[in-house]
């Protein structure tokens, strides 16, 4: 079967949000030195570099993920789609979050949770299904 167009697009969206939480792991891990440096005149976490390393490691593997899942969107595979699915069910909760409870952004937190409810309605068509190898 071909693979909707919709589908692209969110194989699309899915790897340059991997691209992009690659670079930002990569550039923590380069200029941990740096950063440490640019905090250390108020005492926190942030000014271990061991916390820095950590962050960019989290991000690092992040960033794989983000890739795997953006691949096994493009090749049609069945645990993306879930995976997919489940990930744009936490992005909705989280955002639900933001929302209700006025922690963070609400204007940020409620474009994505537009873009999450987008997402999640056309994961879950039935010719969207199909093409993921999904009874409807």
């Amino acid at each position: 079967m071909n693979r909707p167009v919709g589908v692209t697009i969110v194989a699309t969206l899915q790897l340059i949000g991997a691209v992009l939480i690659l670079t930002g792991s990569l550039g923590i891990l380069w200029f941990r030195e740096a950063i440490v440096q640019q905090v250390s005149e108020t005492p926190s976490v942030a000014q271990d570099s061991s916390f820095a390393i950590g962050f960019g490691i989290f991000l690092l593997v992040l960033g794989l993920m983000g890739l795997l899942l953006a691949y096994g969107l493009f090749m049609l595979q069945a645990w993306a789609w879930l995976a997919t699915l489940v990930l744009e069910g936490f992005k909705t909760v989280s955002n639900l979050s933001t929302v209700a409870t006025g922690i963070g952004d609400r204007g940020i937190a409620v474009f994505q949770l537009v873009i999450s409810a987008i997402v999640l309605y056309y994961l879950l068509r039935s010719e969207v299904k199909r093409a993921f190898g999904r009874s409807t």
